[in-house]
């Protein structure tokens, strides 16, 4: 992945001293937080199967099938209900 020279000219549009850079919650420290948070989601979404807050509606086959009061999570198995 390439970063375009515009894209760091807008993010540096307001340095004007290293402390603007490195400083405590200045740019450095606010893209590593908001990169990783990314990061996290996306390998959450891929390990999960679905996004946060996904409707059930959109997880075809990923209930557990018990109707309107069924199920408060999404599942891949379907609990056993004894008489």
């Amino acid at each position: 992945m390439t970063i375009s020279n515009e894209l760091l000219d807008s993010l540096l549009a307001d340095y004007k001293t290293p402390e603007d850079l490195i400083g405590e919650g200045e740019l450095l420290k606010q893209l590593t937080k908001r990169l990783v948070a990314r990061a996290l989601q996306t390998e959450m979404v891929e390990h999960l199967g679905y996004a946060k807050h996904e409707s059930v509606a959109n997880q075809k086959g990923k209930g557990c099938g018990l109707g309107a009061g069924g199920c408060p999570r999404l599942a891949t198995w379907c609990p056993k209900i004894a008489p």
